[in-house]
């Protein structure tokens, strides 16, 4: 059965809507399917294996649970960066501190 955009979706266990008490007002099972595709993603997982649990066919579908990684993969290069930074800063401090602090020989 195909729910109204909108509306409760009921569960594929026949339950309807009482299995729907515990989640938001218009939050539906497809919700819950795309935020566990999107946690499988997160995670690690491949296209491929998106694909199979997702049962889709077509790439491009899978592809829009890639969005959070990529959101992931942009803050892990940004921490890379502050990381690299911060060694960097206490090089160059460490050698002009062995040079006797003005930068001279």
């Amino acid at each position: 059965m195909r729910a109204r955009r909108g509306a409760r979706a009921h569960l594929p266990d026949g339950k309807g809507d009482a299995a729907h008490d515990d989640l938001p007002y218009r939050y539906r099972f497809h919700d819950l399917r795309h935020t566990g595709l999107t946690i499988f993603a997160q995670e690690g997982a491949t296209l491929a294996e998106l694909m199979r649990r997702g049962g889709h066919s077509d790439i491009r579908v899978v592809l829009r649970y890639q969005h959070s990684t990529m959101a992931r993969d942009r803050e892990l290069a940004e921490r890379m960066s502050r990381t690299a930074q911060a060694k960097i800063e206490a090089r160059k401090k460490a050698n002009k501190d062995s040079q006797g602090g003005d930068g001279h020989l």
